[in-house]
Order: C-alpha cells, then structure tokens, then sequence
C-alpha cells in the first residue's frame, strides 16, 4: 500500500497533461487529551493538534473554466508534543491524503473533501514523562476543505490559505478507550503549476 502511493506521489510528469505540485503547511487544534487514555495524565497532549506538512501532486479532472475539478494526493508528517527541555511526550503520525477539489477559477477559491489515513502513529514521552509509550493503528478518516487562493494561477506558481476539518479516531492496545483525533487546520499551500 505505501510503495503504491508513493509511486503514485513519484509519477513523472511527462504524461498526456500537467500534473501540478504542491507543499503545504500547517497547525490544527482540537482532539481528545492523550493522557486520559494512557496511564500518565502528567501532561496534557490533545490528538487532533500539532504542526503539519505535506507534500504531493494535484492531478486535473477537468480543466474547464471557471469550473475546474483536480484530485490532490499528499504524503505528509504531523506531530504535537506537551512538555520542555528534556520532559516532553510527543504524538507523531504520517497522513496519507486523497482530497477532490472543486476549483472556481473566476472567484479564486477551491472546496474539497476526501479521505485521509494516518499510519506510523506513535507516542512517545522522555525524561519524567519516560513510561508514556503507545503504538496507534493506522486509523482512517475524512475531510473537509476550503481554500483561497492570494493570486490568480501565474506561469509557475500560486498560493492559497485554507481552513480544513478532519475527522478521524486512534485506537491502541495502550489506551483505555478510542481517541477523538478530530480537528480543525489551518494550512497555507504553495502550488507548482505544471502548463
């Protein structure tokens, strides 16, 4: 399943049309405490929050004006952590993204939804916070998107913010109960275009 999608993220673009490029960033917020979950409430780490980067290929389904349409693929990291210096516990995962877009080219402005699936979840905690440790199944889950691009489409490049809602449960052999890892993100997105 990885090595399909990052094929996938790695397809040359020298095919019968463009295949555009994107990197975005991010910070969400909101999801269930982990420390309510595990058996060290000593900190305070929610699931749904943390800092987000993400990296893939925007491939057109039709490209149509002013109403276009576009499959976004990302592979991407996140992580939060709770804590300082040498005490901290931190929730890291890897998204994995299939977003359709929706794109008014007139009005400047994309609405999408898709599904994501998060893999290579893990927390981990050192120095006082050292016993907190949990492998999270991959997890699927949904999301909503709007953006606003800042420009119109240039020759090379665009850039857009956007507001995004993810849906999304963890569950590990290490917790009490499921975690609630639904959460809101704000992302500002650099588009390569490829004409």
């Amino acid at each position: 399943m990885r090595a399909l999608i990052l094929a996938t993220l790695l397809w040359p673009t020298t095919t019968a049309f463009a295949i555009d490029k994107f990197i975005a960033l991010g910070y969400a917020s909101g999801g269930t405490n982990l420390a309510t979950r595990t058996s060290n409430a000593g900190y305070k780490l929610h699931a749904g929050a943390g800092f987000y980067l993400s990296g893939g290929i925007m491939v057109p389904i039709s490209d149509t004006a002013p109403h276009a349409f576009e499959l976004q693929l990302g592979l991407g990291y996140s992580f939060t952590d709770s804590g300082k210096d040498d005490n901290v516990v931190t929730f890291s995962r890897v998204p994995l993204e299939a977003i359709y877009y929706y794109r008014n080219t007139d009005n400047r402005f994309r609405l999408g939804w898709g599904a994501i699936y998060h893999v290579e979840n893990r927390v981990r905690g050192k120095g006082v916070h050292a016993g907190v440790e949990a492998d999270v199944d991959p997890a699927w889950g949904w999301t909503l998107s709007a953006q606003k691009y800042l420009s119109e489409h240039q020759e090379d490049a665009a850039f857009a913010i956007g507001l995004r809602y993810n849906s999304i449960r963890y569950r590990s052999p290490s917790f009490n109960a499921s975690a609630d890892g639904s959460a809101l993100l704000v992302t500002v997105e650099g588009h390569w275009l490829d004409h």
